[in-house]
């Protein structure tokens, strides 16, 4: 058994100013997201016919709608969710990705929404639901703090397989197009940067002329080097004077002094037009997609998973990646799906354990769920392990009988207790 924990920063990708007729988002990758990209992303270039001789890719997914009232008419409608998950796999389809849903859809009621990067606001809204090895959709009415109105995580070390998107943003207006949100955030969730690259909008390490374009910014050179400067964009609250880059200005300069000539209608630019003129992939953001599947999501299956989570804020993503965090075993001890039983083998809840002089047991209980979409083989096997009470233990050096896990005398402070079917 491997111990889970979920944790971490989630990134995230947020539209900005409810009542503009341009919208901002936050995306931005950390440190070790870059490292993990380049580390797992291939960078060479499949044309459309490559990709397409790879065969049709089947990526699960779990979609929940999550309802401010008790009633679905407060829901996010299944119209406008059903158009969500039709735009995906018109674009995606060049990559080429279908995404199917796995299982029936979950209804929330009576939650208003999610606060934007809390752990905690996070895992009481998505723990019961989330399904493992699928990517689970939250369609919430609001995400509280930052003017989120959708994000997700670039790389699994950032937490849970999820996409969050909004339906209003968090000053009640209502958000138009979470369709392209959707595919955004998609994007992203396969290792697509922003069109300025991995930073804050507003500046870029790209050339115009192209020289670095496989190394710097967004790191796909059909996408011309674009700061991605909000000041370039006409705001105007009708279609046609929605604007990007403003035609009227000398769009200016790199480190070269070379004026940028960047598109003006990528899906991937992170400030977001109300009227949909943002909405157009580039060949080479598609390779990047799938090199993305290949280098790092492609755990993504519709098989059956079983997970124990270690404590309450395990979601059961295998494997867990703050297995060398200290912070990351925090309540380990009050585990949902381990308890003791004094006397009753078959007790519900915990019962702190007792020394019996008589020599009768305490029994240990485990709870074991399936997360994924089907079920899974026979003959999986449970390993169990235990370790002296402690402060401090690191998986797996103090669950094991090494050497360096033992007292002077040679006992062990950890070791395996039993596996079985």
């Amino acid at each position: 058994m491997v111990l889970l924990l979920f944790s971490g920063t989630i990134t995230n990708c947020f539209w900005l100013k409810a009542q503009s007729a341009v919208s901002g988002c936050g995306t931005h990758a950390t440190t070790a997201d870059v490292h993990f990209l380049d580390e797992h992303v291939n960078s060479n270039y499949l044309n459309t016919a490559q990709r397409m001789a790879v065969g049709i890719i089947e990526i699960p997914i779990q979609i929940n709608i999550v309802c401010p009232g008790s009633t679905a008419s407060t829901c996010f409608s299944e119209t406008e969710v059903n158009n969500a998950l039709n735009t995906l796999n018109t674009y995606f389809a060049n990559v080429p990705m279908h995404f199917y849903e796995c299982a029936d859809r979950n209804y929330i009621y009576n939650v208003e929404g999610i606060i934007y990067e809390s752990n905690e606001s996070e895992f009481t809204l998505c723990s019961n639901y989330d399904v493992s090895g699928a990517i689970n959709i939250y369609f919430v009415n609001r995400i509280f703090e930052d003017n989120a109105i959708a994000y997700t995580s670039y790389t699994p070390i950032d937490g849970a397989d999820r996409i969050i998107v909004a339906t209003h943003q968090p000053s009640g207006d209502l958000v138009l197009y979470p369709n392209l949100n959707l595919a955004h955030e998609m994007a992203h969730f396969f290792g697509v940067y922003h069109t300025n690259g991995p930073g804050l909008p507003g500046s870029t390490d790209e050339l115009v002329n192209g020289s670095n374009c496989a190394t710097a910014g967004d790191k796909v050179c059909d996408t011309p080097a674009d700061p991605a400067d909000i000041a370039f964009m006409i705001t105007n609250s009708t279609a046609e004077n929605c604007q990007y880059p403003n035609p009227f200005m000398a769009y200016c300069c790199d480190a070269n002094g070379d004026t940028y000539t960047p598109l003006d209608n990528n899906i991937m630019f992170p400030n977001y037009c109300i009227y949909g003129s943002f909405n157009a992939f580039t060949d080479e953001q598609y390779s990047r997609i799938l090199q993305g599947y290949y280098g790092y999501r492609s755990y993504l299956s519709d098989a059956g998973d079983l997970v124990m989570r270690d404590n309450w804020y395990d979601v059961g993503q295998e494997r867990n990646y703050l297995a060398n965090d200290l912070l990351g075993w925090q309540d380990i001890w009050v585990s949902p799906d381990l308890w003791n039983c004094v006397n009753d083998p078959n007790c519900t809840i915990h019962e702190d354990p007792e020394y019996k002089a008589s020599g009768n047991p305490n029994y240990l209980r485990v709870r074991i769920t399936n997360r994924g979409c089907n079920p899974t083989p026979a003959g999986g096997l449970l390993n169990l392990y235990w370790t002296r009470a402690r402060t401090g233990e690191l998986w797996l050096n103090h669950w094991h009988s090494f050497t360096s896990n033992q007292t002077a005398e040679g006992y062990p402070l950890g070791h395996m207790i039993t596996s079985s079917v």
